[in-house]
């Protein structure tokens, strides 16, 4: 889904489930700026198990989309219209979950993007950019 609220999956998610929390915005004491950094800032596919899904929470008061498009073979939509080559809205308190292909390889680290309206740099935080391992 490229707009929108992202609708709850209608089947469980399948565990085990690697979860990400788009957290409030907190002011930076360097730069004194709002950021949202995205925790965990690398999702791990494979430790301790090999992830089955991932689901994002957007808690940072305001609407966000994701940028998965560098990260797609390792992704499945767990919704027919989900196109995981466009960005994905989240709206405020919403989730968005994706399956992980069964065996991702190894070694495998890739970012992928989150812009959010309440950080003042409009981009979600991981460790530098969010990303997706295995390692």
């Amino acid at each position: 889904m490229s707009a929108g609220t992202v609708p709850t999956p209608s089947t469980p998610l399948t565990p085990p489930i690697r979860e990400v929390e788009l957290p409030p915005p907190a002011q930076d004491p360097a730069d004194h700026k709002n950021h949202v950094k995205v925790r965990p800032g690398t999702i791990r596919l494979r430790a301790p198990d090999i992830a089955k899904t991932i689901q994002w929470t957007n808690n940072t008061g305001s609407p966000v989309q994701i940028w998965l498009v560098g990260v797609t073979d390792v992704l499945v939509p767990l919704h027919p219209k989900d196109d995981l080559s466009k960005p994905i809205s989240i709206d405020v308190g919403g989730t968005f979950a994706v399956g992980v292909v069964n065996n991702p390889p190894t070694p495998y680290l890739r970012d992928y993007q989150v812009y959010c309206n309440a950080a003042a740099s409009g981009f979600g935080d991981g460790d530098s950019s969010p990303h997706i391992g295995c390692c």
